[in-house]
């Protein structure tokens, strides 16, 4: 009989202590012979082991507690058979301690486990049905326990409820805490968070989420909150989905009208924010970005840009913004393609060397690395037909700076467009813009 034996031997794999493990591997070769009593009895013994290998890597970490009751462990072992009733009495407490003393169970999970305890007792001792049947577990029964043991005691750190939010929110505090969703990911995967229990996804979203969008935060900071929330939603995505859309839309709703580009930016980090905001918080960021002005607008436009949701709203605002909020705009955010068709317009009216010069710096240098072949032809024919662009005097210096700029794949798309550029140069004011004729010759662009 097939009692999906390839299923239990990977839970033996699971278990993180060696000893818990052993007994384990054990009670699965008892389940393949079909000693399902034996299977219950080395499986509860499992959990025994690993609840005290628990202990010990918690006293490691300083928790008094832990040692305390490895102390009294040791006290009653080292007594002998005189302490017979005191180890009769750790043992049947193990559970009740784990659960409410170091948090390691859930009330439910305790439950079940009691379950495995009782039947543990019924298969070890010689209690009988009747005088010609003993008790005979199930195999589904005895798999059901050896499956429950492991998933919610033999595979998870001895970190849980309580100390690991604790725990998990001083990691993330630290200064050294990715910033980035895939490495803060690969720092979880090494943690508690790997099998963690539904309770403490859903405090570790809420509570992070609170975090971000009521509290005034570093910027680092929020970096840091945000690739956690990202990274716990990877990790457990339909547990953390289900939060982010039932809870999500009361937390961002007591968010102050002062805070609602906090909002933009969680909807950027955390895409599925946006669904999950509701309309009536839809409907009120979307008001707050048609509404504010000057320098405030800045940040929360940035940070629209990237939310599906806000994009056409954003895309408009910057049709508006002044040459200095867009420089502004420029210097303190990462630049996006959208902002290319705002910037040529004003470098193109520059209307003496001073402002080309200040606007090619500012305007077009930073948006170099995106520029398409013919978003630079538009920049090529407003230099060439604008002599306050191309006689200015530090415009050598912009050109080479946007040439620098550009990845080997652009400024060979663009080629044809700088040639024309230089050749016009040549014929106009000979002598200028040698060091961008030797930058291109050294990418063998020129001669054309």
């Amino acid at each position: 009989m097939n009692y999906s034996l390839i299923d239990l031997d990977e839970l033996i794999l699971r278990c993180r202590d060696k000893q818990a493990r052993e007994y384990i591997q054990e009670a699965v070769a008892s389940y393949k012979a079909g000693a399902f009593r034996s299977c219950i009895v080395s499986t509860w013994i499992a959990v025994v082991l690993d609840f005290l290998h628990k202990l010990r890597e918690l006293e490691m970490t300083g928790d008094a507690r832990a040692k305390a009751k490895l102390e009294e462990f040791e006290r009653i072992r080292a007594g002998g058979e005189a302490s017979l009733k005191a180890a009769l009495d750790f043992e049947r407490e193990v559970l009740a301690v784990a659960a409410n003393d170091f948090e390691l169970l859930t009330p439910l999970e305790k439950e079940d486990l009691e379950r495995l305890q009782k039947d543990r007792s019924r298969c070890a001792h010689p209690s009988m049905q009747s005088i010609d049947e003993p008790y005979k577990p199930t195999p589904e029964l005895a798999r059901s326990h050896l499956r429950n043991a492991v998933e919610i005691m033999l595979q998870r750190e001895p970190v849980q409820g309580t100390a690991a939010f604790a725990r998990i929110c001083s990691e993330i505090k630290s200064e050294y805490f990715p910033t980035k969703v895939a490495e803060a990911k690969i720092h979880f995967e090494a943690g508690p968070l790997v099998r963690a229990r539904e309770v403490l996804i859903r405090r570790l979203i809420i509570g992070l989420s609170k975090a971000i969008l009521n509290e005034d935060l570093p910027a680092t900071e929020r970096r840091r909150i945000l690739a956690a929330i990202a990274a716990i939603i990877e990790m457990h995505r339909p547990v953390g989905e289900a939060i982010i859309h039932t809870e999500l839309a009361r937390i961002m709703g007591g968010v102050e009208d002062k805070s609602l580009w906090l909002i933009i930016l969680y909807m950027r980090r955390i895409p599925i924010a946006w669904d999950a905001s509701g309309g009536v918080i839809q409907g009120k960021v979307r008001k707050y970005l048609e509404q504010e002005t000057g320098e405030k607008l800045l940040v929360p436009l940035h940070h629209a840009m990237h939310v599906p949701g806000l994009k056409t709203i954003a895309e408009s605002r910057i049709d508006d913004l002044s040459e200095e909020l867009l420089e502004k705009l420029l210097s303190a955010t990462e630049p996006v393609p959208e902002y290319i068709n705002r910037a040529i317009p004003y470098f193109s009216g520059s209307g003496s060397y001073r402002s080309a010069e200040r606007r090619g710096e500012t305007l077009i240098v930073p948006l170099a690395p995106l520029l398409t072949p013919d978003q630079f032809k538009e920049i090529v024919d407003a230099s060439i037909g604008n002599r306050q662009i191309y006689e200015a005097g530090g415009m050598g210096i912009v050109f080479c700076s946007v040439f620098d700029l550009m990845n080997d794949a652009q400024r060979g798309e663009c080629a044809p467009e700088w040639q024309r550029f230089l050749r016009f140069i040549k014929g106009v004011v000979p002598g200028c813009y040698s060091d961008l004729q030797e930058k291109m010759e050294a990418a063998g662009m020129w001669p054309a």
